[in-house]
């Protein structure tokens, strides 16, 4: 089961149109999900928790329709390189939990450089809703070039164990009976 506001395009996403296929999709809202109480097994919230207005209630939520799931964010070097502007929270592990601290974004100059032009690397060749600082060649999709290299190199790094725990915020969660 796939639930999501937004099935279509939208500056959320990264330019593409969802695939649809045979499985049902259902259009909810965070706080209020169309399910009865331990509906689900286990529940998967992926990229989600940092743009909720209200983090306890959506918790709370996720904990009444399922006994257990997951919850995965990004973490603090993603906040700080990608800088999403879409980003409300930064959400981090704490204890047993989760902490949501509001996200703070580079303010110098240079940290701004600094974003803008990890981010442009990192989406190279993607479309994108944000502007940012791009030479002309990030625009294109460039196979073989060293900057179309060092994107790849860069993607491989970002999801190694070495870096994990800095670039997602990865969280199970059981109800306790």
């Amino acid at each position: 089961m796939l639930v999501d506001k937004y099935l279509g395009e939208t500056e959320h996403r990264s330019g593409r149109v969802l695939a649809r296929d045979s499985r049902p999709a259902v259009l909810a809202e965070a706080f209020q999900l169309p399910f009865r109480n331990n509906a689900f097994d286990f529940v998967i919230a992926s990229h989600i928790a940092e743009h909720i207005q209200a983090p306890q209630q959506f918790c709370a939520e996720l904990a009444r329709v399922s006994a257990s799931g997951y919850i995965e964010t990004p973490g603090p070097l993603t906040d700080y390189l990608l800088g999403e502007r879409f980003h409300i929270w930064s959400v981090r592990r704490s204890g047993d939990g989760l902490a949501f601290r509001p996200l703070l974004k580079p303010r110098s100059a240079f940290g701004k450089l600094i974003s803008s032009g990890f981010y442009a690397l990192f989406y190279m060749g993607e479309i994108r809703e944000r502007p940012t600082w791009r030479p002309a060649l990030m625009n294109k999709r460039v196979f073989g070039s060293p900057l179309w290299r060092a994107k790849g190199l860069l993607h491989r790094m970002w999801r190694s164990r070495l870096l994990r725990r800095w670039t997602y915020t990865c969280f199970y969660f059981h109800r306790r009976p």
